[in-house]
């Protein structure tokens, strides 16, 4: 039988695959952490398990490599019930109780030589260096059968970081196990303390923390999805809540509620879509539950005749600072201060999976250590109108008026000065209101 002793984590590895049944499930491990160990127990387990249908496939990037899975492999006790062996096209059968099984072994240097049968399971050993190609392709072998794919692999912030990694924060059907070296019991905790001596700070993490280091270029470097996002809290009354405001048509158009209360920041919802109407963004804004208590709207300073547009409908907005160099120091803050409880300053609720997803990949141009990259931005925008407006060192400070943008029409300029009443519900220049609150802010912007 099957010959295993897993310690905790690689025990709720195999708690995924087979009590959850997970449709994807990742081992993310630090060296000598037992990742190919428990690879080939799970899938040892798979061929006494006998799903239909009765093929299974272990995927290693290169030939040389998978020489490694395909030993442990045999190592597991499942060749008791092996059948045949076929060197060649390196096949094995197994004749188990619950019937006959297939297992094959398949290298990843070529995508198009994964095309073919439908698999109960695949196990992909070190992942991380396969191409996302190969990835796409196996997902599609596992599509009509409802198998699962089971991964084992050492951290690289790439495909595996995007598609498995930050989706198994957002999807029920994905899940990750992080395992640094030294969870595994049977190594010596000198011997480890010598490997870390040796490798730099960046190259330990990944390979004996087992994270993802921030790969070259990153913006937030300090953004850990662990760390950063939560699951949604209930909103309290006194909580200050603003917009943000980023415009698109082919581009996506968004808005982002962020939320200050106990001297912490958080990112509450988003609606992040393209190619729709103001008067349906509008909608979808207003009819948001707690888009009541939002304070104040920032949007893209450039663009005052969305802002006007959107005022038509309801969804009042005034000119946010756009500075990128600041408004990133400010964010950057955020993300690595930690207040008494010891949670970072800003936090994100899960269901923000767009933010999320450019948290994550929000990097500087190859020759361009000031201006970020084009396309994971637009969340990003959003969130940096916001926070450049009403951040000062610490904490948010009462909101000062933007200012105006010269270029703009007469009716435009009613419409942005008409928004900058606070609070919302008070749109008139010259309600008491307003006249306080130029009066308590002091100064035009």
């Amino acid at each position: 039988m099957i010959q295993f002793d897993p310690h905790k984590k690689q025990y709720d590895f195999l708690n995924y695959i087979f009590n959850d049944r997970k449709k994807v499930t990742a081992y993310i491990g630090g060296i000598r952490g037992g990742k190919t160990y428990i690879g080939a127990r799970a899938a040892a387990l798979k061929v006494l398990e006998c799903p239909e249908p009765r093929l299974g496939w272990i995927v290693s990037p290169t030939y040389p490599m998978s020489a490694v899975p395909e030993r442990e492999f045999e190592s597991t006790g499942i060749m008791e019930f092996c059948t045949s062996k076929n060197k060649n096209d390196r096949s094995y059968t197994f004749n188990t109780p619950n019937g006959e099984f297939r297992v094959e072994i398949k290298t990843a240097d070529k995508p198009d030589h994964l095309r073919g049968p439908g698999l109960a399971f695949i196990w992909i050993d070190e992942a991380a260096y396969i191409d996302e190609e190969c990835f796409d392709v196996l997902q599609g072998r596992v599509l009509d059968t409802k198998g699962d794919i089971f991964i084992t692999t050492t951290p690289k912030r790439n495909w595996l970081y995007d598609r498995v990694y930050l989706e198994s924060m957002s999807d029920k059907s994905y899940a990750c196990v992080k395992s640094k070296t030294e969870e595994n019991p049977k190594l010596d905790p000198a011997d480890i303390a010598k490997l870390r001596k040796r490798y730099s700070d960046d190259f330990a993490r990944q390979e004996l923390d087992a994270e993802f280091v921030s790969f070259e270029g990153m913006v937030y470097k300090a953004f850990d999805p662990k760390v950063h996002i939560i699951q949604p809290i209930p909103v309290p009354a006194n909580a200050q809540i603003y917009g943000g405001i980023d415009f698109g048509f082919n581009d996506p158009f968004v808005h982002l509620w962020i939320g200050y209360w106990d001297n912490r920041y958080f990112i509450l919802d988003e609606h992040y879509e393209p190619g729709q109407s103001f008067s349906y963004h509008a909608h979808k804004i207003l009819m948001q539950p707690f888009d009541k208590q939002v304070i104040t709207r920032f949007a893209d300073p450039s663009n005052p005749q969305g802002m006007n547009e959107l005022g038509r409908y309801g969804v009042y907005s005034v000119p946010g600072k756009r500075d990128i160099l600041s408004g990133v120091q400010r964010i950057s803050k955020l993300l690595e201060s930690k207040r008494p409880d010891g949670w970072p300053a800003l936090l994100i609720f899960e269901n923000c999976e767009k933010t999320i997803n450019e948290l994550g990949r929000y990097c500087y141009g190859d020759n361009n250590r000031e201006t970020p990259k084009s396309g994971f931005d637009h969340c990003m925008d959003a969130l940096r109108y916001v926070i450049s407006s009403i951040y000062v060192d610490e904490d948010p400070v009462g909101v000062k008026l933007s200012r105006i943008p010269e270029d703009i029409s007469p009716s435009e300029r009613r419409i942005i000065e008409d928004t900058m009443s606070i609070p919302m519900n008070r749109r008139s220049i010259k309600s008491p209101e307003f006249k306080r609150y130029v009066k308590e802010t002091e100064e035009w912007y």
